[in-house]
């Protein structure tokens, strides 16, 4: 099939301006392309994939399309990442790049996304690359299983759109700053604490983030003090995730360079200047 037929498979298969899963396999079968392919080719049609009819009020479909076309890299896949990652894929982003070189353990289970019974002693990295395409069979994974470095990140942010923090060492995050605005890409910071939790956007162009981080060198995070409950991971990441689709699609975009505080022990929020 060429896509002229591709697209006219799929327009007499949908359903209210929706196409099915079972439809895309189908077209798959006939096509030997991509579930990615044939699901660009939808919404280049004007269709919507029906796991999005949900999406329909906040996304046009020419959003969406842009968010399949999009590449986020997450660095750190435990707590945070894990979470980010899920959620970027049930938003519809194409292309996830994956770091981490730590494996699951059992004090993961708490609060870790994709830990369980069966993934212990495994690479975080790549139990995600294998567990995405489950939640979204069109967002591609990219596992890099090494600890970030500021050497590797040109390599590695190759082509990414947007960079999120999810790491938990002041070291690690000031060199992923530094690589951020080396490359100018936007980075969405997110940490998490007990009850507390914070989010900020550092800017292509702004080395602000990179100074807080360095002016912490050699303090530990105060998380490996007072521990991480379940929830603190996922209302930070879906604050993370949801600055990543506002800066994917250029809508109403907060505050760069600031940071935005959560406080779930006294239900507060609060921002303010780096």
């Amino acid at each position: 099939m060429d896509k002229k037929e591709i697209m006219f498979f799929l327009l007499a298969r949908a359903k209210d301006g929706l196409i099915s899963l079972c439809d895309i396999y189908d077209c798959m079968k006939e096509t030997g392309l991509s579930f990615y392919d044939i699901e660009e080719c939808a919404m280049e049609s004007g269709l919507l994939p029906q796991r999005y009819e949900r999406n329909r009020g906040i996304l046009s479909i020419s959003e969406q399309l842009k968010l399949l076309r999009s590449s986020v890299a997450i660095v750190g896949c435990g707590g945070l990442g894990g979470r980010v990652s899920e959620l970027l894929a049930r938003i519809g982003i194409g292309l996830l790049v994956c770091i981490d070189h730590d494996y699951f353990v059992e004090q993961n289970l708490n609060r870790q996304f994709f830990c369980n019974i069966h993934t212990l002693g495994r690479p975080k990295a790549i139990v995600l690359a294998e567990e995405i395409p489950k939640i979204n069979p069109a967002s591609r994974v990219i596992p890099k299983i090494e600890p970030f470095s500021i050497d590797s990140g040109t390599e590695i942010f190759s082509g990414v759109d947007v960079v999120i923090d999810a790491l938990d060492s002041f070291k690690t995050r000031s060199e992923l700053a530094a690589s951020c605005y080396i490359l100018r890409l936007p980075l969405v910071h997110g940490a998490i604490a007990g009850w507390f939790g914070q989010v900020g956007i550092q800017a292509e162009n702004s080395i602000k983030f990179l100074k807080l981080f360095l002016s912490a060198q050699g303090k530990k995070e105060i998380q490996h003090d007072i521990g991480t409950p379940s929830f603190m991971p996922a209302v930070i990441s879906a604050v993370q995730v949801a600055e990543t689709v506002k800066i994917l699609l250029k809508r109403n975009i907060g505050d760069f360079d600031k940071l935005f505080f959560v406080d779930l022990l006294s239900l507060s929020l609060e921002s303010g200047n780096i």
